[in-house]
């Protein structure tokens, strides 16, 4: 039997830390101008994973949201 693979991951204040179970079905990387405004490089790389494969270690989620010339973007 094959273990799955866990990672780990956070916001970059600390306050909110998360682990990953399994291998995400959908990744992408987008060249918008709000991607690139919002990392500050040339792309954006997003992971998306099933509810249940995430666990949230430590902190408190809430939603955020952003308009852009794009839309508004709901995090």
């Amino acid at each position: 039997m094959t273990e799955e693979i866990v990672r780990t991951g956070g916001c970059l204040c600390g306050k909110s830390c998360y682990q990953t179970k399994g291998d995400s079905p959908r990744a992408i990387m987008c060249h918008c101008r709000y991607c690139q405004k919002y990392t500050g490089s040339a792309f954006g790389t997003q992971a998306w994973f099933p509810e249940d494969k995430v666990t949230l270690t430590s902190g408190e989620l809430s939603i955020y949201e952003n308009n852009t010339e794009l839309g508004v973007w709901s995090r």
